[in-house]
């Protein structure tokens, strides 16, 4: 997520091996988006880097903060007569 000038120059080359059928797959998805094979890799490998680095988020909290959470935790609130219906209510993919 940096967006610097500097992070978008090409300065590094990074080798890897695969087998054809690997190789063949990612062909095959690159033409499909218009784009060559290493911008294709480059970008699924940033979105998943990405997405491993969101989920190790850390949640600083106060002494007051941390104590109403684990109170919220501990004891949830009712559910409401809407979240019932919404959760009884088939998937829009159903």
């Amino acid at each position: 997520m940096v967006s610097t000038a500097k992070a978008d120059t090409k300065d590094r080359t990074i080798n890897i091996r695969m087998s054809r059928h690997d190789a063949d797959l990612i062909d095959q998805a690159a033409a499909i988006r218009k784009t060559s094979r290493s911008d294709f890799m480059v970008d699924v490998a940033r979105r998943e880097a990405e997405d491993v680095l969101f989920d190790r988020n850390v949640f600083l909290l106060d002494e007051d903060a941390f104590d109403a959470y684990v109170a919220a935790i501990e004891n949830p609130a009712s559910p409401t007569a809407a979240l019932r219906d919404l959760m009884r209510a088939p998937a829009p993919w159903e």
